[in-house]
């Protein structure tokens, strides 16, 4: 009896890494192929093996990876509503992990704003704004700057824009948010 549970234990365990092994080996060919091409070119060319690497392989590190880049791939063609749909399914495995959790929800808050769905942006944005890690908040939170200019609640704007400024100084969007803020007060 012990001998067959050590068998199963052994060989789920080869199973998983063979299985880790070629999601990892199809993500890095089709990244590999992608790399050389222009967005819409490149998705044609690697749209096939990454669903095949999603469908057959969801569970694994690269297949979810596979997803996320698979998402981006299709935000840089102007395939919006499947990025839209692949970031979706892939950010309830990332709900551990705040910096992976933010990177998907300014994804799905710029696929959003393409699609013309702003409220939702707008949530996906607050949601980085209020979350855990700071990773990205500076870039949620100038988006909301722009959504709310583009609403024309002033107010929220500069809000949004002050707190670049005074929280996140270093940040690439602090001085475009210097300039926001400066065109407020003119």
């Amino acid at each position: 009896a012990l001998l067959a549970v050590v068998l199963i234990v052994s060989g789920t365990f080869y199973s998983i890494r063979s299985s880790d092994e070629k999601a990892v080996s199809l993500l890095a060919q089709a990244l590999e192929t992608y790399g050389s091409m222009e967005p819409a070119e490149g998705y044609d060319a690697v749209q096939e093996n990454l669903t095949r690497l999603i469908s057959e392989y969801p569970n694994t590190g690269a297949g979810k990876m596979g997803q996320i880049r698979f998402a981006q791939i299709c935000y840089d063609a102007g395939k919006f509503d499947k990025a839209l749909t692949l970031y979706e399914g892939v950010l309830a495995d990332f709900s551990d992990d705040p910096v992976m959790a933010n990177l998907i929800q300014v994804a799905l808050g710029h696929t959003c704003q393409m699609l013309g769905k702003d409220d939702r942006a707008v949530s996906l944005f607050k949601a980085v704004v209020q979350g855990k890690a700071d990773f990205l908040k500076d870039e949620a939170l100038f988006n909301l700057g722009l959504l709310a200019e583009k609403t024309g609640e002033g107010d929220k704007r500069f809000a949004y824009f002050n707190e670049i400024v005074s929280d996140h100084a270093q940040s690439i969007y602090s001085s475009m948010a210097k300039s926001r803020v400066a065109d407020t007060a003119t």
